[in-house]
């Protein structure tokens, strides 16, 4: 089982939430609930992972974490998990909602109260990221052709962490005024952060051209990068 939802606000991305059933098979379960010993029963628990999808028909779910965890055992979200369809935008943030049961997959329900609709509430293009952590780590885009002026990155680097890109043109050589000692570092837990460098070159001068971003971080987590126009902010531009 899944709800699939189209992202507005990216290109070509569309969202599901993918249920994960485990089933609990013969033996104890099915004596406790009063079955004979040996019959198989449609029990178990579940919780919710994410598929992405560029077209809505191949789906990829090559993070098999929990996207959605299980509460507590015996807590009104500690047996079963069910999403549900669609998302809201509010602001910056993106709101979801699931219901929550204590019961598992196949108990009787005898949980009355012992669950709810619950709200997941987490920051624009939030789903995934790529992460490095204090030893650092970096990454190649493949080539990009691209419009726009500005290069922004949505991303968390705390404290004590920070991004860098230069960029390479589409042989992998590092293009002049935007190499790693000319990049001003991206620090801290930002939205939308311009990409800048200290020759005072600006991404608008390399429209037209297929390049590559090299990107290096530590402690960081960077959940989405973009090309737009130099314009109002992400946040009242999107709203």
């Amino acid at each position: 089982m899944a709800t699939v939802t189209r992202y507005p606000y990216a290109q070509d991305v569309y969202l599901a939430m993918w249920v994960n059933y485990r089933h609990f098979g013969d033996s104890k379960k099915a004596k406790d609930l009063g079955f004979p010993g040996g019959i198989r029963i449609n029990d178990g628990v579940q919780d919710v992972q994410l598929a992405v999808s560029r077209d809505g028909i191949n789906w990829s779910r090559s993070d098999r974490r929990p996207y959605v965890d299980l509460g507590p055992a015996g807590g009104p979200e500690g047996g079963v998990l069910w999403p549900t369809q669609g998302m809201i935008r509010r602001g910056d943030e993106i709101y979801e909602y699931y219901c929550g049961q204590a019961r598992t997959h196949g108990d009787p329900p005898t949980y009355e109260g012992q669950g709810g609709i619950y709200r997941l509430v987490q920051r624009l293009d939030g789903f995934v990221s790529a992460d490095a952590g204090p030893q650092g780590g970096w990454f190649t885009t493949p080539p990009l052709a691209f419009s726009g002026t500005r290069l922004e990155f949505n991303l968390n680097a705390s404290a004590l962490g920070y991004l860098a890109v230069k960029i390479q043109d589409d042989d992998g050589d590092p293009i002049p005024g935007y190499t790693f000692n000319e990049s001003l570092p991206i620090d801290r837990n930002r939205l939308a952060a311009p990409a800048r460098w200290n020759s005072g070159k600006t991404i608008a001068e390399l429209q037209g051209r297929t390049i590559r971003l090299h990107v290096t971080m530590r402690s960081c987590k960077l959940y989405a990068f973009q090309f737009r126009e130099h314009q109002k902010p992400l946040s009242a531009a999107l709203r």
